[in-house]
C-alpha cells in the first residue's frame, strides 16, 4: 500500500513532481476484484508467453559457477488444469520468452539468444543459438530480427535463418537493458530510463530521444509506451510505479499518466483495452480506454510475475504458473483517484 507520507492533506501526491495521475488502492484490496483464479502449475518460473493451445514457461538455476535452465512447454486447453507435456534442458537461466512461428526465442543469460523448435510441443529442440557479448534478460522479435536487451547493450540479430543467426547491428546504452519492445521501427529500451532507438535500418540504429529513470520493462500500444518502473530496489523504502507516456512523437514523449505503490513492479502486457502488471501487492489490471486517465479495474492478491494473456484469460509466471479469468468489469467502488 502506497504510505500514507506520500499523501498531503490534499489529497495531491508530493512524492514525484512529474505524476500526472496516481491511482490509490483502499485497505480491502487484499480480496480479488473482477479476477478469478482457474488453475495452478507448481513451479519455479518466471518468464512465460503463449501461442495456441499451450503456454511456455521457463526457470533456472544458478549455484556457484554452474548455470543451468529449462523451458517448459505447458497444455493450457484446459485452464483448470494445466499440464506439462514438454521439455528441454538448456545452458543457463531462461530470462525471457517469445514464441513466433513454431519457434520458441529465449534470452538465456550469458548464453545470449537460444532458439527452439516448438513444432512438436512434446519434443522441444534446439535449432540455432547466438552468443552475445554480455548478458541476455530481453528480447523482442520482429520482421525476422531478434532484438537482444544484452547488459549495456541493444544486440540486433537476423533469425530468418534460425539454424544460423547472424549479428545485424548493436547499439550502446549508458545502463544496463533489462527489457525491449519494437514497434513501427522503433527499439523501446528500458535500461534504468526509456531509450527511444530508430531501428529502421538495423545495421546502425539512431537514438531518438530519452526519458525517465527506473524504468525495467516496457510494451507499446497505440502510440503509447507502458511501462513500469522500481526505485529503491533492494531497500525497506523500495516501491514500483506503472506510466502511460504519448510516443507519438519518438523525439519528444510525454507523460500521461501514472500509479505508484510500495514493492517492486514487473512487466507489463498489454491486450485490447487493458493493461496488466504486477506491482506491488499483486496483479493489477487497467482499463487503459483513456491512456492520459487509466481506471483500476481488476486486482489479485500476491500475483504477478511475467505475464501473457489470451482473451479473458491471464498467465502469471512468478514461481507458481497460475491462470487467472479477467471479467473485464468497470471499475470497483474500492479504487480512488487522486489528482
Amino acid at each position: 500500500m502506497m504510505s500514507s507520507s506520500r499523501i498531503s492533506r490534499a489529497g495531491r501526491i508530493v512524492f514525484l513532481a512529474s505524476l500526472a495521475f496516481v491511482f490509490a488502492m483502499g485497505a480491502a484490496a487484499q480480496e480479488p476484484v473482477n479476477v478469478r483464479l482457474l488453475g495452478r502449475l507448481p513451479g519455479l518460473y518466471f518468464p512465460v508467453d503463449g501461442a495456441g493451445h499451450y503456454a511456455y514457461v521457463g526457470w533456472g538455476q544458478i549455484y556457484h559457477s554452474y548455470r543451468s535452465g529449462w523451458l517448459d512447454v505447458v497444455d493450457v486447453s484446459d485452464p483448470t488444469s494445466p499440464v506439462c507435456v514438454g521439455h528441454i534442458a538448456l545452458p543457463d537461466v531462461v530470462e525471457r520468452i517469445r514464441v513466433k512461428d513454431g519457434l520458441a526465442y529465449i534470452a538465456a543469460d550469458y548464453k545470449g539468444l537460444l532458439i527452439i523448435d516448438v513444432t512438436n510441443p512434446t519434443s522441444p529442440t534446439l535449432r540455432g543459438s547466438y552468443d552475445t557479448p554480455n548478458y541476455a534478460t530481453g528480447l523482442a522479435i520482429s520482421g525476422g530480427l531478434a532484438f537482444i536487451a544484452d547488459g549495456a547493450s541493444l544486440q540486433i540479430i537476423d533469425v530468418t535463418n534460425p539454424t544460423s543467426p547472424t549479428l545485424r547491428g548493436s547499439f550502446a546504452t549508458p545502463g544496463g537493458v533489462e527489457d525491449v519492445f519494437v514497434s513501427d521501427g522503433l527499439a523501446f529500451l528500458a535500461h534504468d530510463g526509456l531509450q527511444i532507438v530508430d531501428v529502421a535500418n538495423p545495421s546502425s540504429p539512431v537514438l531518438r530521444s530519452s526519458w525517465g529513470s527506473g524504468i525495467r520493462y516496457v510494451f507499446v500500444s497505440n502510440g503509447v509506451a507502458y511501462v513500469s518502473a522500481t526505485y529503491g530496489q533492494g531497500t525497506p523504502y523500495a516501491y514500483g510505479m506503472f506510466y502511460s507516456i504519448d510516443v507519438t512523437s519518438p523525439t519528444a514523449p510525454r507523460l500521461l499518466a501514472s500509479y505508484g505503490e510500495d514493492g517492486g513492479a514487473g512487466p507489463v502486457y498489454v491486450s485490447g483495452r487493458f493493461a496488466y502488471l504486477g506491482i506491488g501487492t499483486g496483479l493489477h489490471i487497467f482499463d487503459i480506454s483513456n491512456p492520459s486517465s487509466p481506471r483500476l479495474c481488476g486486482y489479485y492478491y500476491h500475483a504477478g510475475g511475467d505475464l501473457f494473456v489470451k482473451g479473458s484469460l491471464v498467465y502469471a509466471a512468478g514461481g507458481d504458473l497460475l491462470i487467472f479469468q479477467f471479467s473485464g468489469a468497470a471499475a470497483a467502488n474500492r479504487w480512488q483517484l487522486y489528482r
